[in-house]
């Protein structure tokens, strides 16, 4: 009884794996799950302003080399393997003699192998290429040049994740914008203006600019900005951030 069910499914594996390998073109063409779309808007336009957008797409570049590199190394070696074990059928390198059952499962692990890294390099190459293509939509950026756009960024960014949290605690609307979004293009603008997000929200817009200003996210002046943009009546002045506790001298 055991003995037909190991038959059976050795059948069945062996149908099964034929099926699937009839079906490596598609894979190849079609089986990306992260299609160019999906690199533009969702990995790349996720971010508000052009800075961000380029350090998303080089941090994705930086990971690819590294990987693609990896999975170049593993087919070099798994054509090692082949070879190691085609001349080890032969004697003194000349007579070739029929491998034995276990180097022809070595084997076809080796082509196996060749073949899954060689298809994920392909997916892998077609975003790169489109990485870099959307790479020159973008203006280089100094390390200063990014961090002097920071505070904008931030202060874009929190204020329209706090007027979507109440409107669509799922995300969709988030992700509705960054479809929508492109690099190297301005981010859609949503309705309101940043203060009328804190009105939305029930809270005083003078309270939001005073906690990114304690943040450091906002200079005095950009907290200022931010509040006056706001319809609501609050006070306008913004405090600079409070000092930390000085440290008792020890006597």
């Amino acid at each position: 009884m055991a003995e037909n069910k190991l038959q059976e499914l050795s059948q069945v594996t062996h149908d099964r794996l034929a099926q699937l390998r009839e079906m490596f073109g598609e894979m190849i063409e079609a089986g990306r799950m992260r299609t160019n779309f999906a690199l533009e808007h969702f990995v790349a336009g996720q971010h508000d302003l052009p800075g961000r957008q380029r350090a998303q797409i080089l941090a994705e570049l930086q990971s690819l080399y590294f990987a693609l590199a990896d999975v170049w190394d593993e087919i070099q070696l798994a054509e090692v393997e082949k070879d190691e074990i085609i001349f080890s059928a032969r004697d003194e390198g000349k007579t070739v003699t029929p491998l034995t059952p276990r180097q022809n499962i070595a084997l076809g692990k080796a082509e196996r192998k060749i073949l899954s890294n060689s298809i994920y390099l392909y997916q892998r190459w077609q975003e790169v290429d489109f990485l870099l293509k959307l790479l020159q939509r973008l203006p280089k950026y100094t390390a200063e040049e990014l961090e002097a756009e920071e505070p904008a960024y931030w202060s874009m960014r929190l204020a329209r994740q706090a007027f979507m949290a109440q409107r669509d605690p799922g995300g969709n609307l988030d992700a509705i914008v960054q479809m929508l979004t492109s690099p190297g293009l301005p981010k859609p603008k949503m309705p309101l203006g940043p203060g009328d997000f804190a009105l939305g929200l029930g809270i005083d817009a003078k309270q939001i600019a005073q906690g990114l200003v304690n943040a450091k996210l906002l200079t005095i002046e950009q907290a200022d900005e931010f509040v006056s943009k706001s319809t609501d009546n609050a006070p306008k002045q913004i405090n600079p951030p409070p000092r930390p506790p000085a440290r008792k001298r020890r006597r």
